[in-house]
């Protein structure tokens, strides 16, 4: 199997409708060597079907807010034992850093800061590049259905997903189906 070179990689994120209530799902992408442009959510080994995820919850009261952010393997067909040892290398090579960023930076500010948990993946995974799913008006205005963020633009992403979830428009624009 071939080698993806780190340049050629990106984190994605978008809504994902779970059961019956919503998640902000951030996978491992490859991006197009030429125009930066995404390769239709193709990912490569051992990423393919690693999730790093959060939930979305409102209170009747009071603001929206994510929770509960993790990471694992879904629907992973183990075909050998050396299938195996690579997923368990990855999963213990994320936890062996987010640990390390924990000791370094210190704690995350809660099970709220999402963006700057993802922003830890990122250095971790050393994958340069984040997207985030468009809303209507920015696709409007590029044409894009993804564009390229930092990870204040991810936090930016959160905020507005959690405020339209809010208000209960959280429209399907937002939903990656």
């Amino acid at each position: 199997m071939p080698t993806i070179p780190n340049s050629e990689l990106t984190l994605v994120t978008q809504v994902e409708e779970v059961a019956m209530s919503h998640r902000i799902a951030t996978r491992v992408c490859y991006t197009s060597s030429d125009d930066g442009s995404l390769r239709n959510f193709l990912t490569p080994e051992p990423f393919a079907d690693l999730v790093f995820s959060c939930y979305i919850d409102s209170r009747e009261d009071g603001p929206s807010y994510v929770w509960g952010h993790h990471y694992g393997y879904e629907s992973t067909y183990i075909r050998t034992a050396s299938d195996a040892r690579a997923l368990a290398n990855m999963l213990a090579r994320i936890e062996r850093g987010l640990d390390k960023l924990s000791r370094e930076r210190g704690s995350l500010r809660g099970e709220d800061d999402y963006a700057a948990f993802i922003g830890r993946v990122a250095s971790i995974l050393r994958v340069p590049t984040m997207h985030v799913r468009n809303g209507k008006g920015h696709r409007e205005m590029t044409g894009d259905r993804y564009r390229t963020v930092d990870t204040l633009g991810l936090e930016y992403f959160v905020d507005g997903v959690t405020r339209h979830h809010r208000a209960n428009e959280l429209r399907s624009e937002y939903i990656a189906r």
